[in-house]
């Protein structure tokens, strides 16, 4: 009994050291940044009490001013949602260097209920893929034994693992380079046939990144023509700005036919000119209806998500490369 006693009130003692150490390592390091990051929490909460208090501020107005932050946050919400309405089925998304796809791909990785395979990490929200063994489910059949309904049965226990969850390969030019066409026919015979039918085969969809929508493989860019996303610009807001600090910012234009990519929607159109002034509203609407009709349905749209649910690495391939981490 006094062991046990004796050994509770050692434990107590070890926590507090503990605890005694840890704040000497914290006050030992601390920097002047760190300094300037509590300061920033504090005008932050400082802010937070000032709008929560606003009516003995500025009376009745405080209604005013919480109005308009809530209708912010219900259009931020509506523009994140809205990209979701249009990724149905395979598509592409496209940018230049650093414009933020990953970030895009990100939010649709994150709000992915199927568990997808990514040929890059993205947290706990993705499993790895073996890319060259998907693309070879088919095998030995190619198109030929379709058209020549000369079919061979595939044993799908091994690739059961892919039924009803989607893919998505980020940077696909790494695997599937246009200049390396004659490669990969050889290699992977069935991929026309598997991108056509990957919805009757494993009731998944396919997205891919790349930078130009012409860089991949011919065969996979002319099967990816549900969509395709154009990604203009991304802002990771600085660590010093109040509250925005917290998120990032992604700004892009949707493309119902992929062949439309860098037409701009209508709205962003000034086709009508001085003339509008003088035509009546549902003329404009028929104009929008043809140019629609001729390009497809083409929308700009922005994306405002939290840095903690922001879960890829950009230097992802470094550490794959060489092994460690930059």
């Amino acid at each position: 009994m006094k062991n046990k006693i004796k050994n509770k009130i050692k434990n107590k003692i070890d926590k507090i050291k503990n605890i005694n150490a840890s704040i000497k390592n914290y006050f030992k390091t601390f920097t002047f940044k760190k300094f300037l990051k509590i300061l920033l929490l504090v005008v932050e909460f400082v802010i937070l009490i000032i709008i929560i208090n606003i009516k003995i501020l500025i009376g009745n107005w405080c209604y005013l001013v919480w109005g308009l932050l809530l209708l912010g946050v219900i259009l931020i919400l509506f523009q994140n949602k809205k990209l979701l309405r249009y990724v149905k089925g395979n598509g592409v998304i496209f940018g230049n260097r650093g414009s933020g796809k990953g970030l895009l791909l990100n939010y649709l990785i994150v709000n992915d209920k199927t568990k997808p395979y990514c040929n890059v990490p993205y947290g706990d929200k993705t499993e790895d893929i073996n890319v060259g063994e998907y693309f070879n489910v088919l095998n030995p059949n190619t198109l030929n034994n379709f058209i020549d309904n000369n079919i061979k049965i595939v044993n799908k226990t091994p690739f059961e693992k892919y039924e009803g969850r989607n893919i998505y390969l980020d940077d696909v030019n790494i695997y599937f380079p246009n200049w390396a066409d004659n490669k990969l026919k050889k290699e992977y015979p069935s991929m026309p046939v598997l991108l056509s039918i990957s919805r009757h085969l494993f009731n998944n969809n396919m997205v891919i990144t790349t930078q130009t929508a012409e860089r991949p493989y011919k065969m996979l860019r002319e099967l990816q023509t549900d969509y395709g996303i154009q990604v203009k610009y991304s802002i990771w807001f600085n660590e010093w700005i109040p509250f925005l600090r917290y998120f990032c910012f992604t700004d892009y234009i949707y493309y119902e036919n992929i062949e439309s990519k860098g037409l701009l929607p209508f709205e962003s159109l000034n086709m009508l000119g001085e003339l509008s002034k003088g035509i009546r509203l549902n003329a404009g609407t028929s104009i929008k209806k043809e140019y629609e009709a001729r390009n497809g349905v083409i929308r700009r749209g922005r994306l405002l998500q939290r840095k903690s649910k922001v879960c890829y690495d950009t230097r992802y391939f470094h550490t794959k490369v060489f092994g460690k981490k930059p």
